[in-house]
């Protein structure tokens, strides 16, 4: 599982990161992928993953990341949290890959600081 902690650019624009979503393949520069929520399975977003023709090789999800933001109220400071899971599809007796994301965000109770998850 990956996470990253917000700031303001990431927030506005794009969403560099390491992420698990990105086994790289010989010559490949993109790819899109869903996310399901991790809280909600009913919630999904398709994002866009790519990596800078440039020096600076880390992955950038791009497109759909908008979307993902305005639906899960993400703000800076948040982090966002996306993790790989293998699960066993009946429909097709296969085994199929999925990925998850969760956004939590620091809050204060009655002094004390604790880690929510967003809905």
């Amino acid at each position: 599982m990956r996470s990253r902690t917000l700031c303001q650019y990431v927030v506005q624009e794009v969403l560099k990161i390491f992420l698990p979503v990105w086994d790289s393949h010989a010559g490949e520069q993109s790819r899109e992928f869903v996310a399901v929520d991790a809280d909600d399975e009913g919630q999904c977003w398709r994002l866009h993953l790519s990596i800078r023709s440039n020096g600076y090789r880390k992955p950038v999800i791009s497109g759909g990341w908008m979307k993902f933001v305005r639906d899960k109220n993400v703000q800076i400071g948040d982090a966002v949290w996306f993790s790989k899971e293998y699960y066993y599809d009946q429909a097709t007796a296969t085994q199929m890959m999925r990925y998850r994301v969760r956004v939590t965000r620091e809050i204060q109770i009655l002094g004390v600081w604790h880690v929510a998850v967003v809905p």
